[in-house]
Parts: structure tokens; sequence; C-alpha cells
């Protein structure tokens, strides 16, 4: 009896730990989007901006947060691009500068955030499936690879700010932010974003081209 009552203790405790645990990250989460949502605007002083940043991270993981957060909130997609063809100068710096900017200066900025903070970060060439007007395509993306902890972790700021809508022949952005694609899971990435570099997948099984396109029901080339 009292060998069952100490294994239940046991149990219990192991719980309340896992419950803390969890607890815990949520509220780290909470603190770094806090800090990101109320940073001074420090125009294209990227170094200010790191230290702000980070000055109140405990790991890397809060860090590169942040960093997700930061841009989600502050930087929106240059839809001039799509609707003109207009070359968009993709350098971190013009991305702070003009604070909008397509895929490849979301995922540049993102990588010298990281850089500034000692944190290995890729950039991750590849293609996205997309949907206007109920017609579904994929078209040229990049995102981010960080490693936290000895691990390599999925990010994509850009389709964390926000998405895009076609209307009338005319592309809008609508500001809209999500958590989803920080530390996103490769399992879960893989049904819209397929990376050149199969490896970048994170998967046991990578897909293959095809299997990516049939898993959106797209025709094979």
């Amino acid at each position: 009896m009292l060998k069952n009552i100490k294994i239940i203790c046991f149990i219990f405790i192991i719980n309340m730990l896992n419950f803390s645990c969890s607890q815990y990250n949520v509220l780290n989460q909470s603190k770094m989007k806090y800090i990101a949502y109320t940073c001074p605007d420090y125009n294209i002083d990227i170094y200010k901006l790191v230290d702000h940043l980070t000055a109140k991270a405990n790991t890397d993981a809060e860090k590169v947060a942040a960093f997700y957060f930061w841009i989600a909130f502050n930087i929106t997609y240059d839809t001039e691009f799509l609707e003109k063809g207009i070359n968009v100068n993709e350098d971190y710096y013009f991305v702070l500068k003009n604070r909008k900017t397509i895929c490849g200066g979301y995922a540049g900025l993102f990588e010298e955030l990281c850089y500034l903070a000692d944190i290995d970060c890729e950039i991750i060439v590849g293609e996205a499936y997309t949907e206007y007007e109920g017609r579904p395509n994929t078209e040229m993306h990049l995102w981010n690879v960080v490693k936290i902890d000895n691990e390599w972790k999925l990010i994509d700021v850009c389709w964390a700010s926000g998405y895009i809508t076609e209307l009338g022949g005319e592309f809008h952005f609508v500001k809209k932010k999500t958590d989803i694609y920080l530390f996103a899971k490769p399992d879960e990435l893989i049904k819209t974003h397929f990376p050149n570099d199969v490896h970048w997948q994170l998967l046991k099984k990578p897909l293959t081209k095809d299997e990516f396109l049939i898993l959106n029901n797209l025709k094979l080339n």
C-alpha cells in the first residue's frame, strides 16, 4: 500500500513538473513578444535593436523569439513587387529603413539578427504552396532554420507577419501575426514549404517533389 502511494506521489510530482515547464515556456514566449512589441524605434541601428531585444533573454530560444516577433510586428510585405515587378533591395539595411520587403528580405534580416547574437542561422531556398482566389500554386520562397541546443529549428518570419490576398488583379497585404511559424514542426511545415535541399525538411523520411505536389493536389510536371 505504502509503495503504491509513493508511486502515485512520484507520478503526481512528475506531472506537476511537466506542467510547470510548459507554463514557463508559454510565459517566456509572452515575455519576448512584449519586449518586441514595446521595443523603441532604433531606425536602422541594428546593433541597438539586437541589444534591446536580447537584453532580458535567458536563452537562445528567447532571443530567436524576440527577433521573430519584432519582424512580424514591424515589417510588411511589399506588394508592389507582385503588382509591378519592381525590384526590391532585400539587404537588411534597406529592410530596416523601408520597413517593407519580400520573403528574401525577411529571411535576410532574421539571419543578420541571429548572426549578431551569435546564433547559427541559415536561409532556406525552396517553394511554397500558395492559393490565390482558389487557384493553388507553388512559387519560390525563402525562410530560415536556426540551431537551438544543437538542434535545427524551422522559422518563417515572412508568413509570420501576415498574408497576401488578390482582388481584381490587385494584391493586398493583410497584417495578421501568427506564432505557428516559430519553431515550426517539420511534419507540418512540409505541407506548405518544400526546400530545394531536402536535408532542410528535417524529416526522417523526406518527401520527394512529386509527393509534395500530390499532397497539395497540384499537377506533376
